[in-house]
């Protein structure tokens, strides 16, 4: 027999996002919550490519997939804004503002534990900096695995200890939104059978990158109507750390641009300094990523990406991975020399990986516009470390590389959706990503929710006020 449950708010994605907002309100005085996630409990969360070198292609990605989301299994930096601001610009907040709200729930939830703020602020120099190249700054704070996990840990036994119900290894099969006494009615499948949720009030999407397909499937076009503007594709490199020490005097996650906001615009990606390269599988193809693994290792790596653009007349995804001819099933690697047509490249080497991997030659299998705009970037990154960069005797390039492929959807300034109650958050808002980002989204959402259910609203400090005394 088909079960019926209920509950006044449902978030469907357990990743930093839906976690997050699951928390805030609960700290806001709402009750009868219920945390749905397609993956794995935190503490049942395992990857054969962590642990054997080789992805199996796991019906469901443990590592993108499961209660902690993207970051659950790894470690990884704490970036507070202005990185990712795309977020602030949409809700009207101050980077000041945004992060004090984020270090104030950590601090919260997670009571004495104090993650290591290894590296500071510190202002490069920028005369080296050349074709209109740009760098961001902000605060960044490298974690290990260990780290992270102690974060969610944090999160998941203070939702337990405070009665939200948690569903993982849930999938979401449909979702209606006809009115009656439910405002949402969710058709869930757990353990082979499957089960009706009605939900009274409010529902958070918080799916993450991982859930981009499902979320085109079940909600476009008719309830939130996303678009996309942009994908991110490329490769990652891997060098030795003493080889990017001119690029990363202490500063954990500088952001490069060459030509910023243009068509043709190149970036860095997420730097990992003592990190190791990832691999994952999103909609059935094997990409690349950077992680921090239970220690820091003697490697940086770093992710260089072009910014295609983007319609809803194709999938993102497919559009990027069309940029690589290869249909391998396991991750391409090139030594950096070669990659980028070096007469010395005998000298240098691969960095022999962790992980299983095919050698080829990138620029037989990759988009020729996007290979040129790569190698631009790494050309530029050299000459910024003084050459140190490619006087290494080793490196590698890892590909592909594919970021943003999820849509963005029309939100309100609370991040409410164009159906009444339904609110968005995390990386499926397409206003930014990170895990900093992705808490704050998560939190934002939950006050929204609170104060569209009581006589209050959010004024420009983040702060909840009375809306009788509201001045306009």
């Amino acid at each position: 027999m088909k079960k019926r449950m209920n509950c006044k708010v449902a978030i469907i994605g357990a990743g930093p996002a839906g976690l997050a907002c699951a928390a805030e309100l609960i700290s806001l005085g709402q009750r009868d919550i219920i945390l749905i996630d397609k993956g794995p409990n935190l503490f049942a969360r395992q990857c054969p490519a962590l642990r054997k070198g080789q992805c199996t292609q796991c019906r469901i990605c443990s590592l993108y997939s499961g209660v902690g989301g993207a970051s659950g299994l790894l470690g990884g930096k704490l970036c507070h804004f202005p990185a990712g601001s795309r977020i602030l610009d949409h809700v009207g907040l101050t980077s000041e503002v945004a992060n004090h709200k984020v270090d104030s729930f950590l601090s919260h939830i997670q009571g004495s534990f104090s993650p290591p703020r290894s590296y500071e602020l510190l202002a490069p120099d920028l005369t080296r900096l050349t074709k209109e190249a740009t760098l961001k700054q902000y605060l960044s704070i490298p974690l290990l695995s260990t780290d992270m996990h102690t974060i969610f840990k944090s999160m998941v036994t203070f939702l337990t200890l405070n009665g939200v119900t948690l569903l993982s290894d849930t999938n979401v099969i449909d979702l209606e939104n006809k009115g009656g006494n439910a405002e949402f009615t969710l058709k869930l499948a757990i353990n082979g059978s499957t089960e009706t949720l009605d939900v009274y009030e409010s529902l958070v999407i918080a799916t993450g990158r991982s859930g981009e397909s499902w979320l085109m499937k079940l909600l476009s076009p008719t309830i939130v109507a996303p678009t996309y503007d942009f994908v991110d594709v490329g490769v990652r490199i891997e060098v030795p750390n003493n080889a990017a020490e001119g690029i990363l005097p202490l500063l954990q996650d500088p952001k490069f641009k060459i030509r910023p906001g243009q068509p043709d615009e190149v970036r860095t990606l997420c730097w990992c300094r003592g990190g190791e390269i990832t691999q994952g599988m999103v909609n059935g193809k094997m990409l690349i990523d950077g992680h921090f693994g239970s220690v820091f290792t003697k490697n940086t790596s770093v992710s260089i990406v072009s910014r295609v653009s983007a319609n809803t007349k194709f999938s993102a995804f497919d559009k990027a991975i069309d940029h690589f001819s290869s249909k391998q099933s396991i991750p391409i690697v090139e030594n950096l020399h070669r990659f980028l047509g070096l007469n010395h490249s005998k000298l240098h080497a691969i960095i022999e990986p962790k992980l299983k991997y095919d050698e080829c030659h990138f620029r037989k299998i990759m988009d020729v516009g996007l290979y040129a705009k790569i190698a631009e970037m790494l050309f530029e990154l050299n000459d910024i470390s003084n050459g140190d960069l490619l006087k290494s005797n080793f490196g590698s390039v890892y590909g592909p590389v594919i970021d943003k492929f999820w849509p963005t959807p029309v939100l309100s300034g609370e991040l409410e959706s164009q159906i009444k109650n339904l609110y968005i958050a995390g990386d499926a808002t397409g206003l930014g990503r990170g895990i900093i980002q992705s808490i704050f989204s998560g939190l934002y959402a939950a006050t929204s929710i609170y104060c569209k259910n009581s006589k209050f609203y959010i004024n420009r400090d983040g702060l909840i006020r009375d809306s009788a005394r509201r001045v306009a």
